[in-house]
């Protein structure tokens, strides 16, 4: 971009932007890579590093440099586009209660990308931040184990009961977690191999195995086994075109019939999930231990709601009083969740919401062929998976832990978009002098 330059900071000799800002900025940095840390692991710690990213780019100052870097970014603008149009749905929200205050701090994580993005220019802070991400998810893996086989004492933090070793997290978040996690391993793994150093290579590809086992065999979450699939065959389908895509698909198939046929308890799972939706009547009222009816029954419902309000839909926060007046005299439970992503939007906020929604998910995949590493060119249409397919099944952008998560990443990835230029020269973000041009993993 032309005017990339203006938007990076500018660099003392020494690497280090003067003064109080240089120092913030640093400071800032440092915060974000302790989000990536807390994200996964506890939410008040999070809430505490979040605060303070925040804070760190109000009081840095060089407000300019800071909104030409958003305006250069595709993910970040598209971020705030679609932030902006959930606010202005407050318009027609019919008054601004307790449902609209709190949509509208959910979805005010979209606000942070650029925030985000501001603090992750330099490549080695991008490194520092997947690294906090991935410490956090080793973290899980070994307590998940650890609890798997009776070694944890109770604890008001660990939430694993028999047959479902989750630590942190209940069982939804955990899968998307782990099977994320998955994936980034074995890129670390790759480039450690392709690096020569062998050691990390091996520790990499093993935490990633242990990662997937964790997904499919200790923890009670369907999104997480089709996370894995759909993530294994992204990673096919990059490396070989059509034919990786193929091969993949078979390869997917051919394991999970093996899984299914082998191990009981997925075996049920997968049954009981079969077995709600061959029963599902739209006439009758789901039971609550229903997971499927329930989600068939949210988007039978709230398809009506959008056909009657399109465009607008019933303004932020307005989906709860929405389905409970759609629901009225049919013995159906009201709900202020659909548990999908694209229906809560457009219920919201109509097609124009879930439009925005589509452009960010593809201005974010189509950065990817300008991303200096090979884990950040595979991150971003990895991502795009993960809160597309998870939200299917879940609205992530109000779930705290994947919302907060999704933010992080789209930021990391927007920083490395803006900061690679064609000629493969790195340009320096806050805090930090020269940088090479691609960071290998931890």
């Amino acid at each position: 971009m032309n005017s990339l330059a203006t938007a990076v900071p500018a660099q003392t000799p020494g690497g280090r932007h003067p003064g109080w800002s240089g120092r913030v900025d640093a400071l800032g940095a440092q915060a974000v890579v302790g989000l990536a840390f807390a994200t996964p692991v506890s939410t008040a710690l999070a809430n505490v590093f979040l605060a303070l990213v925040f804070a760190c780019w109000l009081a840095g100052g060089r407000y300019r440099e800071k909104l030409r870097c958003f305006v250069d970014s595709p993910i970040a603008f598209a971020a705030l586009l679609l932030f902006g149009w959930l606010v202005l749905s407050l318009s027609w929200a019919g008054g601004f209660g307790p449902d609209q205050r709190e949509f509208l701090q959910k979805y005010a994580d979209l606000m942070m990308v650029t925030v985000v993005l501001w603090f992750m220019l330099d490549p080695r802070h991008r490194a520092r931040a997947l690294a906090g991400f991935a410490a956090a998810m080793l973290l899980t893996l070994a307590l998940s184990y650890a609890a798997a086989a009776g070694l944890l004492p109770p604890a008001r933090w660990l939430r694993a009961v028999p047959g479902n070793a989750v630590v942190f997290k209940m069982h939804i978040t955990h899968g998307l977690l782990m099977a994320l996690a998955a994936l980034l391993f074995s890129l670390f793994a790759f480039e450690a191999t392709a690096a020569g150093r062998r050691l990390a290579g091996a520790f990499w590809t093993i935490a990633c195995l242990l990662a997937l086992f964790n997904v499919l065999f200790m923890v009670q979450g369907r999104t997480g086994y089709l996370m894995i699939a759909s993530l294994i065959v992204l990673v096919f389908a990059l490396r070989a075109g059509w034919r990786g895509l193929a091969i993949a698909s078979v390869l997917v198939c051919a394991a999970a019939t093996a899984i299914y046929q082998g191990y009981e308890p997925l075996r049920q799972r997968i049954d009981r999930g079969m077995s709600e939706l061959s029963k599902w009547d739209p006439a009758t009222p789901a039971t609550e231990n229903n997971s499927i009816g329930r989600r068939l029954e949210f988007l039978s419902e709230g398809l009506a709601l959008v056909q009657e309000r399109p465009l607008f839909g019933q303004g932020l926060g307005g989906f709860a009083a929405a389905y409970r007046g759609q629901i009225e005299g049919t013995g159906k439970d009201p709900t202020s969740n659909p548990h999908n992503e694209a229906l809560l939007l457009a219920v919201q906020a109509g097609i124009p919401a879930v439009l925005l929604y589509l452009y960010l998910l593809a201005c974010t995949a189509r950065a990817a062929r300008r991303l200096p590493t090979l884990h950040e060119r595979v991150l971003a249409p990895a991502l795009v998976l993960w809160i597309g397919i998870g939200g299917l099944f879940n609205a992530l952008l109000i779930d705290h832990t994947e919302s907060l998560l999704f933010t992080v990443l789209l930021g990391l990835l927007a920083a490395a978009a803006l900061q690679h230029t064609p000629a493969g020269a790195s340009r320096n973000g806050p805090g930090e002098g020269p940088g090479p041009a691609s960071t290998a993993a931890p």
